[in-house]
């Protein structure tokens, strides 16, 4: 009954003395075993991802270190202690079998091994390994767009899991992340490539299955629309063309994206159009404002749109003549120094002598100068003159030069 270690031969000693003294003696040789003991270490019930090779441990003792493990209810899977099939150690790796993977367990039995002349029975322990499924999600399909670009999300677990029992997790490479099974309005604000990985585990195990795209997400870079002309948004009737001077900008990198140029000029005519990085645009000989309309679109979609008002205005027309003779020596229309002028908001005339004196002024075009200075006549000779127009638009014109007196 003593629970220490006893092992080993004992000598029995009998001795007999009668009544009369006399003694005789006996001795016998007794061997005591202990009783072998085996112990699977490894938790019970154990719990396993199919597929995946499982180790148990377990501890003998009172034998000399050999066990024998066995399959119990079939014999479909294969057992290993690192060697070829050594099913004799106490520690070994369990691989399963079809059929454990269709029963979802599998249960193994150790059992010590008697040494020589054993006289103890030998004694055993089993353990049940349950196998938990990885779950089973298709591929992930690739998301492209302009930016900002939403996304959504979704997978289905194709094994039958309890969805009690299973977690997601999303990576979108672009900081956020979720636990949802199908996520909804990832945003990229972001141009560029991102990879997405998503991890679902069966928590029963746990069994883990992990499906990563690289490049996931391709958010592209949207183009920035915008153009100067030259004449610099407005001009003349005499001359109403204008150049355009296409500034629109992309992101280059990692896309590499190509434009494509779309005009309209405003004139609604149906030909007022052009697809060409820089066009050159002519409108007619009428006065009016036009809305000139830039779309860039690159080669994945993405477009911009920018718009200027330019003006066609009046001319200015300025005639200023270089002699006139106010003592009616000439025709009658030279007799007082006029400057023509015609589509303008003001006028201003200025005349001076050598000297830079101011001889006379008027800011009416009808009023030209009669060739006098305070009511008295000027010598004949050269003057200077300096004349401003300013345009319907509000633009200045400066003249200046010379004009001769004749008398």
């Amino acid at each position: 009954g003593t629970t220490n270690n006893v092992e080993g031969p004992h000598g029995f000693r009998f001795v007999l003395t009668d009544n009369n003294g006399c003694t005789d003696t006996e001795t016998y040789q007794v061997f005591v075993r202990n009783q072998p003991t085996i112990q699977i270490t490894t938790p019970k019930p154990a719990s396993a991802c199919e597929g995946t090779p499982f180790a148990i441990q377990s501890t003998s003792k009172y034998v000399n270190n050999t066990v024998l493990w066995t399959l119990q209810k079939h014999t479909d899977g294969t057992m290993s202690d690192g060697s070829i099939s050594n099913i004799n150690s106490e520690n070994i790796t369990y691989t399963h079998g079809t059929v454990d993977k269709t029963l979802g367990q599998a249960f193994l039995k150790v059992t010590t091994m008697p040494i020589a002349s054993d006289v103890c029975p030998p004694v055993s322990d089993s353990i049940q390994i349950i196998l938990h499924q990885y779950p089973d999600i298709d591929p992930l399909v690739q998301q492209k767009g302009c930016i900002p670009l939403t996304t959504n999300w979704s997978t289905i677990e194709k094994r039958g899991i309890p969805s009690s029992q299973i977690t997601y997790a999303w990576d979108f490479g672009n900081g956020n992340t979720s636990n949802l099974q199908n996520p909804t309005g990832i945003v990229y604000s972001t141009q560029g490539k991102y990879d997405v990985k998503l991890t679902v585990v069966n928590t029963s195990g746990p069994c883990p299955t992990t499906v990563s795209l690289a490049n996931g997400v391709e958010a592209y870079p949207i183009p920035k629309a915008y153009f100067s002309t030259d004449p610099p948004f407005s001009t003349t009737v005499a001359l109403p063309k204008f150049k355009m001077i296409n500034q629109s900008t992309i992101d280059v990198n990692p896309f590499n994206p190509t434009l494509k140029y779309n005009w309209n000029f405003g004139e609604g005519t149906g030909t007022d159009t052009s697809s060409a990085r820089d066009p050159r645009y002519a409108y007619g000989k009428d006065t009016a404002d036009y809305n000139i309309r830039l779309v860039v679109t690159s080669n994945h979609g993405c477009a911009d749109t920018f718009m200027q008002k330019v003006h066609i205005g009046p001319d200015i027309i300025v005639f200023i003549p270089n002699v006139f003779t106010p003592d009616e020596a000439g025709p009658s229309k030279n007799n007082t120094f006029n400057v023509t002028a015609s589509n303008f908001k003001s006028f201003n005339l200025r005349v001076f002598n050598r000297w830079g004196e101011k001889l006379y002024e008027t800011d009416n075009l009808n009023k030209g100068w009669d060739g006098k200075a305070n009511g008295v006549d000027c010598m004949q000779g050269v003057y200077v003159y300096k004349v401003e127009v300013v345009s319907f638009e509000d633009k200045t014109y400066d003249f200046s030069g010379t004009v001769t007196l004749l008398r």
